[in-house]
């Protein structure tokens, strides 16, 4: 992805932490000298007000800061599994996702 400095984008991904997912931006952090996040935003349906299990979308809003290329690294640590992965079925451990994204700022 390439940017203009001051130009914002955003990562969206499905988030339902009441079935375990729990999305983080993780090290290496983007170099805060290319992009910064100014935004986390947990987007969920009216529906999630009366029942339980229903998940939306998380937005992470970024802002292109200087010239340069970094990178941004979203984590989906499902279930605890990152930290106990012998924890789980195989079905369990294929929901725990790293998506890396490289930013270029010219």
């Amino acid at each position: 992805m390439s940017l203009a400095i001051g130009e914002r984008f955003t990562i969206a991904v499905r988030d339902n932490a009441s079935d375990g997912d729990y999305w983080r931006v993780v090290t290496p952090k983007p170099d805060a000298a290319v992009v910064t996040g100014v935004d986390e935003v947990l987007d969920l349906p009216e529906a999630s007000e009366t029942a339980d299990g229903i998940g939306g979308i998380r937005y992470y809003t970024f802002e292109a800061k200087g010239n340069g290329t970094t990178t941004i690294t979203l984590f989906n640590c499902y279930r605890t599994l990152c930290s106990h992965p012998k924890l789980g079925d195989d079905e369990s451990r294929k929901r725990v996702v790293r998506n890396t994204y490289t930013v270029t700022v010219r």
